[in-house]
């Protein structure tokens, strides 16, 4: 080989590579995930990555490879990244974790970031968080009990960002034997989750439960969800709410 093809050679792949600051623009950057806190026991995680442009890529990890650091190329720019477990079905790709009306909440751990990868690589060690609550309801004063008891709020998901996603949510449910149900509900942005009771007369009543939990000093903010039980009594005179974990029980008087 000449010398001068030589030379063309070598800055061929000099303008090929990324070592050159003024061509790192056009290089992708790494995404480069720790997964070793996360235990095998939550089997796979799905993972959604996605830019202001939409979608970048959606994957599925299997616990199995929860021990090796996982990389993908990605984009420079300020990437949503949303890993999360328990979440089979309820996962869309342009919305986010959307439950459909009428259903509980999936049993979802996730942990939602952005990442910055303007720079070459962007490292995030991955832990994962409760982000929903068991809310039991049970209902005192009556063996039988021929009710419906819904629960309805303004939250139903978690956006691509990994914020609580508006919308509406409604999940029913028939007392059993022991007169109690139990719903999962996502995160809240606010007080407003009402409980319906509806009997087989026709009766409607409607309590506002979330005000309920706000006063009884839940947190919607913290890190792990705490489960919740509200006990109404059945002649609805009071609302007794319990916190797990908590030793404290709050109760209510209902004014009707």
């Amino acid at each position: 080989m000449s010398s001068g093809m030589l030379v063309c050679a070598v800055m061929l792949l000099a303008c090929a590579g990324c070592s050159v600051k003024e061509d790192r623009d056009v290089c992708p950057g790494r995404l480069m995930l720790d997964f070793s806190g996360v235990d095998t026991s939550v089997g796979s995680l799905d993972m959604l990555v996605t830019g202001p442009d939409g979608i970048i890529f959606r994957d599925m990890v299997a616990p199995s490879g929860f021990r090796e650091e996982y990389m993908r190329e990605v984009p420079h720019g300020m990437l949503d990244v949303n890993v999360l477990s328990g979440v089979d079905g309820f996962v869309e790709e342009d919305s986010g974790l959307v439950i459909p009306l009428g259903c509980e909440c999936p049993p979802v751990y996730k942990h939602s970031f952005v990442a910055d990868t303007r720079g070459e690589i962007w490292r995030q060690r991955v832990d994962l968080r409760k982000s929903y609550c068991c809310l039991t309801v049970k209902l005192k004063g009556k063996d039988a009990m021929p009710y419906i008891i819904s629960i309805c709020g303004n939250v139903d998901g978690y956006a691509l960002d990994g914020s609580p996603r508006k919308g509406e949510f409604r999940c029913e449910a028939c007392p059993e034997d022991e007169g109690e149900i139990t719903v999962r509900v996502p995160r809240q942005m606010d007080a407003s989750m009402m409980l319906v009771v509806e009997g087989g007369n026709g009766i409607r009543k409607n309590f506002a439960v979330g005000e309920y939990i706000r006063a009884s000093g839940y947190d919607w903010d913290s890190e792990d969800l705490s489960d919740v039980t509200v006990t109404l009594d059945y002649y609805i005179t009071g609302v007794t709410v319990l916190v797990q974990k908590w030793d404290e029980e709050f109760v209510f008087d209902l004014v009707l």
